[in-house]
């Protein structure tokens, strides 16, 4: 009797930890669920699929031999790039897009928390007035879940639809990639050095 009650308790454990674990994957490890579901063992499972099968820049042979190439550098540079030009858009939902929900942007002595005040009181006033954003990376580097670049800008800066004058500064952008495959940025920090 004591056997079978073994065998059943066992079959009955390792069926959860399978339900478990594919909801967790399906559902990449939300908090809530963790809570409601995920027993350690499982939870280290699903964290370990999510941060790697799930994520294309880590499964894919490709990327696996992006840290010994060039190709490293193209992530970051392609992240940049779509910086600049969706600023140059002067779209402010496109530019909110860009950022997580718990960015923060460092400016002088400037700090915001979280995407809604970044957006309220910088995206909003800034992006009507910036033209032609350049920037040059000094230093940038690309993992399966981080992206960074850093270096300096320079930027138009419009009055009334016009020219008024050239801004010019240096930034660090730091990327995550989310479990849904997409990069945010996660950090922006900006010195204006415009005399």
């Amino acid at each position: 009797m004591k056997t079978r009650t073994l065998i059943f308790l066992f079959v009955t454990g390792i069926a959860f930890m399978l339900a478990c674990n594919n909801e967790c994957e399906k559902k990449c490890c939300p908090s809530k669920h963790a809570k409601e579901c995920c027993e350690s063992k499982c939870q280290k499972k699903c964290e370990k699929k999510c941060d790697t099968t799930a994520m294309n820049a880590c499964d894919s042979a490709h990327m696996k031999k992006c840290e010994k190439t060039a190709c490293k550098y193209l992530m970051a540079d392609s992240l940049i790039g779509i910086w600049n030009s969706t600023w140059n858009s002067r779209d402010v939902e496109a530019i909110k897009k860009l950022f997580a929900k718990d960015a923060v942007l460092v400016a002088g002595d400037w700090k915001l928390e979280g995407i809604q005040s970044i957006t309220d009181e910088w995206i909003s006033t800034s992006a009507p007035t910036i033209a032609n954003l350049s920037t040059t990376a000094l230093k940038k580097d690309a993992k399966c879940k981080f992206a960074f670049s850093s270096g300096t800008y320079t930027h138009d800066v419009l009055k009334e639809n016009k020219v008024d004058y050239q801004a010019n500064g240096v930034y660090t952008i730091i990327w995550k990639r989310k479990c849904d495959k997409s990069w945010k940025v996660e950090l922006v920090n900006i010195q204006d050095l415009t005399k």
